[in-house]
């Protein structure tokens, strides 16, 4: 009998009890983490985020975007299981190798694109990819295809459509801006992307980056004089990212 391996994704929730730690959690996650969070909404019960990803899986089923098979859920222990996809790595391990990857890069930026397109034309957020990091892509060699990953962050409610949208857009390009590569390189992977804007995309990122309050403008300029303080003192970037993750033969 031919064994299948699957991909057993347990999502955590942290839950402040006290007071103290309830106004400690406030302040980092919506002060200090910054505001390019604000298209995320808290969520008190570890059930929604699972529903959310099961959601977007298969809105994206539907859609014909490449999404990995789904084995089973239990949404009140947090757990979700993928069917694991060979021959396949994440787009923030591919383009951290030494070679260059136009190729592959245009066919994520394509599939992202087609994301959006799909969730203005159903006027449906959750067909956005609500995590799109470079890591919550995978690049199927075999087929030659992109499958996005991991959207299980629920989106924050009050926010328009385009606003979800600008600014996932932004939080994508703050993932591209943290590859640590040659510098020339990572204009060229930015320069690939926002090609792929549309017009009114295009202007709402730039009018992000470009029109913050006093505030989101002082976060920025800490935030990005401390990464090139630890950058110049380490000598590499200090953005890192950690998945939780088990395999298992079924």
């Amino acid at each position: 009998m031919n064994n299948h391996y699957y991909f057993i994704k347990k999502i955590t929730l942290s839950r402040p009890k006290t007071f103290y730690k309830k106004i400690n959690w406030y302040l980092i996650n919506t002060v200090f983490r910054g505001p390019v969070y604000h298209h995320s909404k808290f969520v008190t019960h570890i059930c929604d985020t699972v529903e959310k990803e099961f959601l977007t899986w298969k809105l994206w089923k539907n859609e014909n975007i490449p999404t990995l098979d789904f084995y089973a859920k239990d949404s009140a222990n947090g757990i979700i299981v993928w069917k694991f996809q060979p021959n396949s790595q994440s787009f923030k391990t591919l383009l951290s190798q030494t070679d260059k990857y136009y190729y592959e890069f245009k066919l994520l930026v394509k599939t992202f694109k087609t994301m959006r397109e799909c969730a203005k034309l159903k006027c449906n957020p959750n067909l956005l990819h609500s995590d799109p990091l470079l890591a919550n892509f995978l690049y199927e060699k075999t087929q030659n295809r992109v499958i996005p990953i991991d959207a299980e962050i629920v989106l924050n409610s009050k926010m328009t459509l385009n606003q979800l949208n600008i600014s996932l857009l932004n939080y994508f390009l703050g993932s591209l801006l943290c590859l640590e590569k040659p510098d020339w390189l990572v204009r060229e992977y930015v320069r690939i992307f926002v090609k792929s804007l549309d017009h009114s995309e295009a202007k709402g990122l730039y009018r992000f980056n470009n029109e913050r309050s006093l505030l989101n403008k002082f976060y920025f300029y800490l935030r990005n004089s401390i990464r090139k303080k630890l950058k110049k003192k380490r000598g590499k970037s200090i953005h890192k990212r950690y998945g939780i993750g088990t395999f298992k033969t079924i």
